[in-house]
Formats: C-alpha cells, structure tokens, sequence
C-alpha cells in the first residue's frame, strides 16, 4: 500500500466537487470584499486617508463587476491589486482578515479554476493558506505569552461587553468584579492574570488547537472531522469576538476540507446574511440585531 502524501492537499475529493466549491467560493469571496468594504465605508472614511477610501471605491466596484460569470478577467486582476494597495498602505494596523482577503484575491486572479491544472493549484494554495493562518496564530500567541495565565481572556473579559456576556458563565463573580475594577490606562493597575483555573484551562487549549488543527486537516482520513471541529471552535470564538466577517471568511475556507460540495451550501447561506447586512445598510430593511 503506497504511503500517503500529507503534503498533497488535493487528494480525497472528487475533481467536478473541487471545481463546483472553488465556484462557489471565488463568487463568495468577491460578494464578501465587496459587502464588507461597502458596509464600513463610513469607517474608512472617518479614519483613513482619503486615498484609501478610493482604494475602496474601486476594490468594490471590481469585486462586484468581476462577481459576473461573464466579466473579463482583468478585472479579478484589479480587484486584487486594490486590495494589495490597501493591505501595503494601511500597514502596521492592518486587520488579519484583510491579509487573508488580499491573499485570496490573489489566488483566485492568477489562477484560472477552470483550467484543470491550475484549479488543482488554486486548492492547494487555499488550503494551505487556511492551515498557515490557523499554526501562525498559535504560534504568535505562544510567542507572546499572554496566554499562559489567561491574561488575554481576563483582559478583553474587562474591557469588552461582548466577551463579559460569555465569560460571566465561566469567571466567578469575585473574580469578574475584580477584573471589571481594573483599568488599561493607569499605571499599577493590575494584573489581567486569570485566577479561575477554567479560564486558564480555557486560555491554553485556545493556541494548542490552533497549533494542532493544521497537522489533523493534512491527513485524509482526519481531514473531515479536524475541519467540522475547526468551523465550531470558529464559532466559539465569535461567540465573544462578534466579528462577522472574519468568521464567514474562515469557515468558507475550511469547506473546501470537507468532501463533496459543502462550499456551496454554506455560501449561499452566509450570502444570504451579506445581502441582508447590505439592504440594512441601505436602510431598505429594518433593524435586527447582528454581529459585525
């Protein structure tokens, strides 16, 4: 029996699967740079350069355009050069989700998913790029530490509501007031270190998953289950972080794990919400409460 290739991440589907998802999420995608950057107009041009509001402009107006199965290819093109201009002028505080986009438009503008070859590639490089950003931020939690004690949890748990409303389930209240009491803009304050031995427990197994899920979606016969567990650890996080687009992106990539076509279900529902967040923008729907 030939060993298996961890290495090749295009094997254990089928090829007319592959080319449905990789439709589905090409499609996805551009809906999904050109609804965000729509929807936070107002913020870019409050707080960035207007030449960045432009970049913006025209990155939508492409993503749009380029989502039209008969549209030139050369625009895909400019699609992902806006973006490249976005990512390179707003460094050092550049969203990692505004990486991952940058990088997938990238992806899906030189390779062409309906030539065989390059559809194999462009698999690849998603996958690969899903594993990467997953070990990466294992990694650079364990290179900075402030996760070892649940500093991190214990911080956001005080400053922020959204992860109060879910740790306070988990933090005893002593311990939830104390960290309330504290503040990040005064000397002394202090310290974030969790003392519930869950949150810690909790804090540790955050970057151990991330360090660990890449290894499992490598392998074939753990692929499907390492992928499931990803989406709901996603989930799990947007439970306190609330960051919709973020957690649409990531689990549209971790799809493509998945055998037969799971990408283009979960697209069309999470297109659904984008065209709802849009008509809600516009002021055509009335208010409901989401996560953005």
């Amino acid at each position: 029996m030939p060993r298996e290739n961890w290495f090749d991440l295009t094997r254990g589907g089928v090829a007319s699967d592959n080319a449905e998802n990789l439709r589905w999420l090409r499609s996805f995608l551009l809906l999904h740079v050109a609804a965000r950057n729509f929807i936070l107009l107002p913020t870019i041009r409050a707080e960035e350069p207007i030449w960045v509001y432009w970049v913006s402009m025209a990155l939508i107006v492409c993503s749009a355009v380029a989502m039209v199965p008969s549209a030139p290819r050369f625009v895909t093109w400019g699609a992902a050069a806006f973006a490249a201009v976005h990512v390179a002028g707003t460094l050092p505080q550049t969203a990692n989700h505004t990486f991952i986009e940058a990088l997938c438009l990238g992806f899906v503008a030189l390779l062409d998913q309906n030539v065989s070859g390059e559809r194999d590639l462009l698999l690849k490089a998603l996958r690969w790029m899903t594993l990467i950003f997953f070990f990466y931020s294992g990694l650079q939690k364990v290179m900075h530490g402030y996760y070892f004690d649940g500093q991190f949890l214990s911080f956001v748990t005080a400053e922020q509501e959204n992860f109060s409303l879910v740790f306070r389930h988990i933090i005893p209240a002593a311990e939830l007031v104390r960290l309330k009491s504290l503040s990040a803009t005064e000397l002394g304050m202090g310290p974030y270190r969790a003392e519930s031995a869950l949150v810690v427990l909790i804090s540790n197994a955050v970057y151990l998953f991330e360090l660990a899920i890449p290894v499992l979606l490598l392998r074939t016969k753990t692929r499907t289950a390492a992928a499931v567990m990803a989406m709901v650890f996603v989930v799990g996080i947007e439970l306190g972080a609330r960051e919709l687009f973020f957690g649409t992106l990531t689990i549209s990539l971790l799809t493509l794990f998945l055998p037969g076509r799971a990408t283009p279900k979960v697209c069309a529902f999470f297109a659904c919400a984008y065209l709802y967040l849009v008509l809600h923008h516009l002021r055509l729907v009335p208010f409901v409460y989401y996560w953005i």
